[in-house]
């Protein structure tokens, strides 16, 4: 299975050229005039994006979308899931530790104004 960072890089190059083909196509059909700024525009706008977007998402490259999308293999995803579920037990067993002595010390001083 391929890390998300690579399965995005590859959507994001296949769009952009799928996009781009289509440009081409419009250009040479007369759909898309060079003389006149249209609408039609968007799409070889699209497609340089996502072409650029796409080359920044390279192997141990820090790109637009490497938050979304972490260039990690399986073994390093199931050690950093594993690490934030040991920390996150770790936080409510102190939360219950402190919910526990705050008990106690309000029991000793119920018992205290008895």
């Amino acid at each position: 299975m391929d890390n998300p960072a690579a399965a995005a890089q590859r959507l994001l190059l296949g769009s952009g050229l799928g996009l781009l083909l289509v440009s081409g196509l419009s250009l040479q059909r007369g759909m898309l005039s060079i003389d006149q700024l249209s609408l039609g525009w968007l799409i070889p706008l699209t497609a340089a994006t996502c072409i650029g977007i796409g080359l920044t998402m390279g192997e141990g490259k820090a790109g637009l979308l490497s938050g979304l999308f972490p260039d990690e293999n399986q073994d390093e995803l199931v050690e950093r899931v594993q690490e934030q579920a040991e920390l996150e037990e770790k936080e409510a067993n102190i939360g219950g530790a402190w919910a526990q002595l705050e008990v106690d010390l309000l029991s000793t001083e119920v018992g205290e104004e008895e």
